[in-house]
């Protein structure tokens, strides 16, 4: 498909699983297999906790760990310093080491604001996940601030990855499948991270029962100890698309499809009469 079509990653990556769901229904093996091989039957969900005011916020949180939730993504920016900061602190009194935390500015946050909030939450134990918009203010921070950074919009792509080991920006990632163009692509990135022992996420910004069942797969396949975990949107969702196999959260984890390929089989119908249909 490169050679064909440069960049468009976001529409390859449906192409990308999709050949791989063929193949491994072919095969009669699951993707994961295909990936390299799972490590694990379940990968650990983590749950995003929207901009939202300080006690209501903390009172989802907690409400997150006892329903099992091993860690908690904190949305924050777009406001006054002050209302971030009292989200963070009532969020960890509210569940302390029950569960890991990333604050997450989805690049938000200016150089200057960034440093004021580490330091105002010195005291509290959370990665700090691309809480500005570029590498460059991302590696001005570097040696001033003492949570560990994580990046997630700055990875466009495979080379933006090893970009960022090389600088020594990012002590982990938050990777979206099809931002990088595929679980094939995101097979890479993983083992690079591997060579370097960061931790990741494998997740995407939305969708239904075959983007998650996806990001499950390749989950997976992470070493656990490195595995930040796997968002799929399935508790804003109603429905899915295959109601015998479902992909669910259930007490904060995810079971990772077994079924050949992706193990997720549409109800017939469900998506219409297609637009458009090539080859034989």
């Amino acid at each position: 498909m490169d050679e064909r079509l440069n960049g468009h990653g976001y529409a390859k990556a449906a192409f990308d699983m999709a050949f791989l769901d063929l193949l491994g229904q072919k095969l009669g093996v699951p993707v994961s297999t295909l990936l390299g091989g799972a490590l694990t039957d379940r990968v650990p969900a983590y749950y995003s906790l929207i901009v939202g005011e300080p006690e209501e916020t903390a009172r989802i949180a907690a409400d997150k760990v006892k329903a099992g939730y091993p860690r908690l993504q904190v949305k924050i920016g777009g406001r006054n310093l002050e209302e971030d900061v009292a989200v963070v602190h009532k969020v960890w009194e509210a569940v302390g080491y029950k569960a890991r935390l990333a604050v997450d500015g989805n690049r938000g946050l200016t150089v200057a604001a960034a440093l004021h909030l580490d330091r105002l939450c010195q005291q509290i134990p959370f990665v700090f996940e691309q809480p500005c918009n570029t590498m460059e203010e991302i590696a001005t921070l570097r040696g001033r601030v003492t949570h560990p950074v994580y990046l997630d919009e700055s990875t466009e792509d495979q080379n933006a990855v090893l970009r960022a080991i090389s600088m020594g920006i990012a002590d982990g990632f938050g990777f979206k499948v099809t931002r990088l163009g595929g679980l094939t692509r995101m097979t890479t990135v993983r083992d690079l991270c591997a060579i370097r022992s960061l931790p990741h996420s494998c997740d995407d910004a939305w969708g239904g029962d075959i983007i998650a069942a996806a990001c499950v797969h390749l989950a997976a396949t992470v070493e656990p100890r490195r595995m930040e975990g796997a968002w799929i949107a399935q508790e804003y969702i109603k429905g899915h698309f295959d109601q015998e196999h479902p992909v669910v959260i259930k007490q904060g984890h995810i079971a990772v499809p077994q079924r050949p390929g992706l193990g997720v089989k549409p109800e017939p119908g469900m998506f219409g009469k297609p637009v458009a249909i090539y080859g034989p």
